[in-house]
């Protein structure tokens, strides 16, 4: 399709301008003085005025309590608005009316970030206006009734409007229009004129013409044209007949898109005319198969390329290109043309928005979602260093265009709104910290109209789209799944806590343990009985850290590069970082791992644990496990010898309470470093007797203990098991009564 710019409509860049133009009309001579008077006061009321603005880095944000989130922007845009006192659907009498608005809206990257806590603020601030525009109505109701008593009246019949048209004949062939050459300029004509563009190596051969005011094309007949074939005298196109003919369109200009637009085409000949199919006029037609517009044109030798020449071979074998064939002014001869106007043809309003890119991007906002630690990861806490915004899915949409129209035709009011744009999505996988494209880049274009009336409602929609290719994963059924709970979960902070992670790192040991990303600066300081979720926040870093696990080896199974995620462990409390050797984290299994300082050696145990389909749970814990199966809360007195780095005896004491039926976190405590174990009732002063620790290679070994409390004497079995999965990698000590 070939587009041509409006070179009388002028834009302005920067600023907003107000422009009001006023069209004259000249004095004739020999007009009498009442005449010149009331023509000069007619061309002097205004036709038109437009409004130009342009905005420039436009940011829209939501506050909700002491919470701010970009909703909209930085965004960059040109606007024009303008009103047009003529005739149209709106004002059909021949009265001034309200004006027929056109806004334009021109823009470039447009992003708009929608999540939980816009959708609340948003919902806050329509009930306000809500509460505030009843009392408004409640107070001007009131004041009226006070001072106008209401007598009623019966409400006015919706009048129908005019079925009066204006239709004409043979526009171009009976005086009215001038005709004009001009090739060089190739300038769009006026009111009442026909332009002829002569066909060149790089357009076609083009007529167009221009009426006062958008008309509906009624007729279009083209009898026999003749063909130029002067230049070659051995082409006889008597022979050739209807088999030579010259691909031809007609276009209308539309003033929302600024574009000529096809409408209809068909073929030139020789031998035959050519009658174009074209809409009946139908007050009971949907309005949009009814074109109205002030400027047409029909394009000679539209072959889709703008120029480029069609050949036919002849019974001689020789080639006529078809600019050589028909002339503009021969088809304006042989061209009737008969038009019909009617205010109820023009639309009130019109909208165009064009955009350079549209992306949504959809977030979770984690103040407004359940904070109540998730039953899967019991007995570990939340280390809440999740950032409270995260971006999960991304909506783009390439070069978008809506074009909206409204006609308004006494009771029977139309819409019609027309889109086309490229749409594509991208949703985060978590596992990775990437974007998966789920929806492949295709073309999306449509149209909708909406006719409405007392008597019912009727709407009508087509839309087309190119072959749709999908990605659907586990990683993004996943990703897909927790936003559908998050959203579920809106204003709901009693709910339990949503696990969006493929990776949750629990400390179950008494140190602060900090872990981090083998050959990165990257590391996290985790608690004691506290979870790290390994995720990513909007900006596509893991959450709580950069963490985008760059560690990659050679799968020879796969025959590519696969990730690896190798983490590393040191203890936080010993004072200099010292690293665990390396472990991966995507194999169900049990690990030891050994930390080495200064004469010193730590085991940690890691268990990587599978939660769903994706998701993981790695637990790091020590050798030395307490749990107790009695039915009172009891305490326990740990006493650790090791040597230090002075070569000194350090002699440390481990005192916890550890609840009926509970497990303690475990010691970072090789065996030898643990001596002595005493346990007392709670709230005693008195200790037990020492516990023998004396490890046994195989199997379980048991100790009595008595305890005092409050004048009463319990018993204790002391219980120590070696466990593990091919080596014993920690000792559990259970206290059950005897």
């Amino acid at each position: 399709m070939k587009t041509q710019e409006d070179p009388t409509v002028e834009r302005e860049t920067t600023g907003a301008i107000c422009q009001i133009a006023c069209e004259h009309a000249t004095t004739l001579l020999g007009e009498r003085p009442l005449d010149r008077l009331i023509k000069q006061e007619l061309s002097d009321a205004v036709q038109s005025s437009s409004v130009l603005l342009e905005l420039r880095d436009v940011l829209v944000r939501t506050g909700l309590k002491d919470r701010s989130h970009l909703l909209l922007g930085p965004f960059s845009c040109g606007t024009s608005l303008e009103a047009r006192w003529c005739r149209h659907s709106g004002s059909p009498g021949p009265e001034p009316g309200p004006p027929k608005l056109l806004l334009d809206l021109k823009g470039g990257l447009l992003q708009i970030f929608w999540g939980q806590e816009h959708l609340n603020c948003l919902t806050l601030v329509e009930e306000h206006l809500r509460t505030y525009l009843r009392l408004q109505r409640e107070d001007s109701a009131d004041g009226c009734s006070r001072s106008h008593p209401r007598h009623p009246q019966p409400p006015p019949s919706p009048g129908a409007p005019s079925p009066r048209t204006e239709h004409s004949s043979d526009d171009l062939r009976t005086g009215h229009f001038n005709y004009i050459q001009d090739s060089a300029s190739q300038r769009l004509p006026g009111p009442h004129e026909v332009v002829f563009y002569t066909e060149t190596e790089d357009s076609p051969g083009v007529m167009l013409w221009r009426y006062p005011e958008p008309r509906v094309l009624t007729f279009v007949r083209i009898t026999p044209v003749p063909f130029n074939t002067t230049e070659d005298p051995e082409i006889s196109t008597a022979d050739l007949g209807d088999v030579l003919q010259v691909p031809c369109c007609l276009e209308y200009w539309d003033e929302l898109q600024q574009a000529f637009v096809p409408y209809r085409e068909f073929s030139l000949s020789e031998s035959s005319a050519c009658q174009l199919q074209l809409p009946s006029l139908s007050l009971t037609d949907q309005q949009k198969e009814l074109v109205a517009s002030d400027l047409w044109r029909i394009v000679l030798n539209n072959n889709g390329e703008g120029g480029d020449e069609q050949s036919l071979d002849s019974e001689s074998g020789s080639q006529v290109p078809c600019d050589q064939l028909v002339s503009p002014t021969a088809l304006a001869a042989c061209t009737r043309v008969d038009s019909c106007f009617a205010p109820w043809f023009v639309s009130s309003l019109g909208v165009s928005l064009q955009l350079a890119q549209l992306e949504v991007h959809l977030c979770h906002h984690l103040e407004t979602l359940g904070t109540v630690p998730s039953r899967q990861l019991r007995p570990f806490l939340p280390d809440r260093k999740l950032p409270q915004e995260q971006e999960f899915m991304v909506i783009g949409a390439r070069e978008p265009r809506v074009f909206l129209r409204q006609w308004s035709n006494g009771p029977l009011h139309c819409q019609e709104i027309s889109f086309s744009t490229q749409v594509d999505c991208k949703l985060l996988e978590y596992r990775n910290v990437t974007h998966l494209q789920l929806l492949q880049p295709c073309v999306l274009q449509g149209q909708a109209a909406a006719a409405s009336c007392p008597e019912n409602t009727t709407l009508d929609v087509n839309v087309f789209v190119d072959p749709v290719f999908l990605s659907i994963s586990q990683y993004s059924i996943h990703t897909v799944d927790t936003a559908l709970l998050s959203w579920q979960q809106n204003g709901s902070p009693e709910a339990e806590e949503l696990v969006y992670s493929h990776y949750v790192i629990c400390n179950d040991t008494h140190e602060t343990l900090r872990f981090g990303q083998v050959d990165t600066d990257e590391n996290v300081l985790l608690a004691s009985l506290h979870s790290h979720q390994i995720t990513s926040d909007r900006k596509n870093t893991v959450i709580g850290y950069s963490f985008t696990w760059p560690c990659t080896v050679h799968s020879p199974d796969a025959g590519y590069m696969a990730n690896v995620h190798l983490l590393h462990i040191c203890i936080e409390g010993w004072g200099n970082w010292r690293w665990s050797e390396a472990f991966s984290v995507d194999n169900v299994g049990t690990l030891l791992r050994t930390i080495q300082y200064k004469g010193r050696t730590a085991s940690l145990i890691i268990k990587v644990l599978q939660l769903s389909g994706v998701q993981k749970q790695v637990i790091i814990c020590g050798r030395q496990v307490m749990c107790s199966y009695l039915t009172q809360d009891i305490e326990l007195r740990v006493v650790q010898h090791y040597v230090g780095p002075d070569s000194q005896t350090v002699v440390r004491e481990h005192c916890d309470c550890l609840e009926a039926g509970a497990k303690l976190p475990s010691y970072v405590l090789e065996d030898a470093e643990m001596t002595e174990l005493c346990v007392r009732a709670r709230g005693d002063e008195d200790w037990s007797q020492d516990v023998q620790l004396e490890r046994r290679s195989r199997g379980s070994s048991s100790s009595v203990v008595q305890v005092r409390r409050h004048k009463e004497t319990f018993t204790e079995d002391v219980q120590r098991d070696l466990f593990g999965t091919g080596t014993n990698f920690h000792d559990q000590t259970e206290l059950v009564p005897v």
